[in-house]
């Protein structure tokens, strides 16, 4: 995890498929959430195949929320979809418009 910050990696949290592929039992219990915010660590909430977990971004970041409301705030939110836009691949240009 002190590498990923490091090097201002970011680590893409799709919080239904951690669950159902068995990464982890509870996202209230389980989930590292906690210790990516107190490391520092850049992170996203992503959906992983919409097609087969049937969520939303917009859901997921509601489930991981509603089970870490002292984590997951507006402003913590919001920065975490601002690090993913800065660390995806699209080019400066487009980032701009």
């Amino acid at each position: 995890m002190r590498q990923v910050a490091a090097y201002q990696g970011l680590v893409e949290v799709c919080p239904t498929s951690n669950v159902w592929t068995g990464e982890m039992a509870c996202l209230k219990n389980d989930h590292p959430l906690e210790k990516f915010i107190n490391s520092g660590l850049k992170f996203s909430i992503c959906t992983d195949d919409l097609l087969i977990f049937d969520k939303t971004v917009s859901e997921e970041i509601y489930l991981l929320a509603s089970y870490h409301p002292e984590h997951l705030n507006k402003k913590t939110i919001l920065q975490t979809q601002i690090d993913a836009i800065n660390s995806s691949f699209l080019k400066d240009e487009v980032l701009k418009s």
